[in-house]
Formats: structure tokens, sequence, C-alpha cells
């Protein structure tokens, strides 16, 4: 019995050992988990007011090149992100955050969502082509001019608060204070904590990077 007993214990231990080895945190450079936050977070800026804000609005003169509720995007937000294509956009919110992540954006922002008998939401935009097959070449960004966006606060990251928290498995955490300010000049300091994530081609965002104004009753 003492015998099946230390078996048993040891097994546990086995296992114990296993799990606890596969929860690991990751180690990690602190000066350049930094210098990767302080680079990615003002993209990631950038492309929060694109995807849920009012970055990129539809020039809703041009209507000989609209498509249903699709206009052309205004040339001069497009000349603000230093943007042409569609595809521009991909590249650089892979450049900025995770493959997993990147993958949700595109799936809510850039393609319709279906709850699988109905569209429950159509794409923010889509890319306008002229011609088929390999002579096909990207004309138009297009943008849905029935959606809004949903971030409408002032957001002001203070860089100089951004720390490192620490690493939970393989994601490093990192911390920084935001000021959000609404339409009615309120003012809230929230604070955002950013996870990042070492792929093949570096180090990427692979949380929410957006605040909002405290709601209240």
């Amino acid at each position: 019995m003492r015998r099946v007993v230390s078996v048993l214990l040891i097994c546990a231990l086995i296992v114990f050992s296993l799990v606890s080895c596969g929860e690991k945190n990751r180690t990690y450079d602190e000066d350049e988990v930094l210098a990767a936050a302080r680079a990615l977070l003002p993209a990631a800026e950038a492309l929060n007011e694109i995807y849920y804000g009012d970055g990129i609005r539809p020039d809703t003169e041009r209507t000989e090149e609209k498509n249903g509720v699709y206009y052309p995007a205004l040339a001069e937000d497009l000349a603000r992100y230093s943007l042409t294509t569609v595809e521009e956009l991909k590249e650089r919110t892979r450049a900025t955050f995770t493959s997993s992540y990147a993958t949700l954006i595109f799936s809510t922002k850039l393609s319709a969502v279906s709850d699988g008998d109905n569209i429950k939401t159509f794409s923010r935009f889509y890319q306008a082509y002229d011609g088929t097959g390999e002579d096909k070449k990207p004309t138009f960004f297009m943008v849905n001019s029935e959606e809004s966006g949903l971030l409408t606060d002032t957001l002001t990251y203070d860089y100089g608060s951004l720390a490192v928290e620490g690493a939970e498995g393989d994601i490093v955490y990192v911390t920084l204070s935001v000021v959000a300010e609404n339409d009615k000049g309120e003012r809230a300091t929230i604070p955002l904590r950013v996870g990042l994530l070492e792929e093949d081609g570096g180090w990427r965002i692979d949380t929410p990077t957006y605040a909002r104004y405290p709601l209240t009753n």
C-alpha cells in the first residue's frame, strides 16, 4: 500500500512539474520591450482611429464612384496616414499587432459579419479594383458611409509613464496612463495595460490599446 501511495505521489509531482513548466513565464529584456512599446503604441493609436474612430471618412461628394453605401475615402484622410490602398492598411496592421489580433480586426472591419443566416454588419472598408486577373489594379479605397466611429474621445497617451509590468506566459505586459477627453470637455486619466508578444517578425501588440472616458449614469 505504501509503495502504491509513493508511486502516486511521484506521478503527481511529475504532472505538477510538467504543468508548472508549461506555465513558466518567459524571460525578456526590459529595455527591448520598452523600445518596442514606444515604437508600436503610436502606430496602434493611428490604427485605432482608422478602424474604430473617424480617421478615414467617405468623400460623399464623389457620387460617380460610389457603390451603394460605399464612397471613396477622403484624399486628405488617406494622405494624413500615408495610405493609398487597403492592402497597405493591412500590412501596417500586421506590422503593429500580432497575427491573431490582426486577423480578428480584418474579420470584423474588412469583412462583413454574419450570424450564419443574416449579415449583422458590413465591412468598414474595402478595396475597389479596375480590370481582372493579372491586369487588375487597385483604384479606390472605399469607405462605408453608414458606419460611424465608436471612439469619439480625444486620447492623449502619457509615454513618460510607460513601464514594464511583467510577463504572463509568453506575453509581456506594459502599463501607461491615457487621458481621455469626451465631447463635453471632461477628462479622466485611465490606466492602460497592453500585452506584447514576440513573433517571428519581432514584438507585436496582442491586446486592445484604446480607452474611453468612463461612462456614468
